[in-house]
């Protein structure tokens, strides 16, 4: 999770983010204490987070969804409906991928609420990490373009991953990366959700 002044912390985001945590939290009827509990963090983390002194990382939206019984994805900013959009080199909103110090960003370059694809990119600099096991809706296509990447499935299966290769899967399969060698290593992430997603993923 970053904090104001940190690289990648975007105020508008987070105050987005902050906002639509809260009102799904009071819909639900959950005071912050209890849905802090339910999604395994702490009070005073949740209470940084829905008062936007924090971005939080993909893998803490995961858990508050989970918690709430949203999809992970109604949490992010997304401009006006459009049949068209394009987001330039070095644009679209930054999150860490994990809540570790050393994690990486992803940054958001497509997709939000109401949308059925979602596309991140990735790039993973020496010492940064990937986060740990996730499992979501939807299906996964990852393409390497640039180093190489370990990818390892919850039922011990695992693929390694050079640049030009691509990989789909099933979201609710448990998966998780590592950087294999050096970095960098640049990956595109694309989700692609139900048209009208209602249960936890992102």
């Amino acid at each position: 999770m970053s904090a104001p002044g940190d690289p990648g912390f975007d105020g508008a985001v987070v105050a987005s983010i902050a906002a639509t945590v809260r009102a799904k939290r009071l819909a639900a009827g959950l005071s912050m204490r209890a849905l802090a509990t339910k999604a395994g963090m702490s009070q005073p983390f949740l209470s940084n987070l829905e008062n936007g002194r924090a971005m939080p990382s993909i893998a803490t939206l995961y858990k508050i969804a989970g918690a709430l019984g949203v999809s992970a994805r109604d949490f992010l900013a997304v401009d006006e409906p459009a049949t068209i959009a394009l987001v330039r080199a070095g644009e679209g909103p930054l999150s860490p991928v994990g809540d570790e110090p050393t994690s990486t960003r992803s940054r958001l370059v497509a997709g939000g609420p109401g949308r059925v694809l979602e596309a991140h990119a990735f790039e993973v600099a020496a010492g940064e990490t990937l986060g740990t096991w996730f499992e979501h809706d939807g299906e996964d296509l990852l393409v390497v373009l640039e180093g190489r990447l370990l990818v390892e499935f919850g039922d011990g299966q695992q693929r390694e991953l050079g640049p030009g290769d691509v990989l789909w899967h099933m979201s609710t399969i448990a998966h998780r990366w590592s950087v294999v060698g050096s970095p960098p290593t640049r990956l595109l992430l694309v989700n692609a959700h139900a048209s009208n997603p209602t249960a936890h993923g992102g």
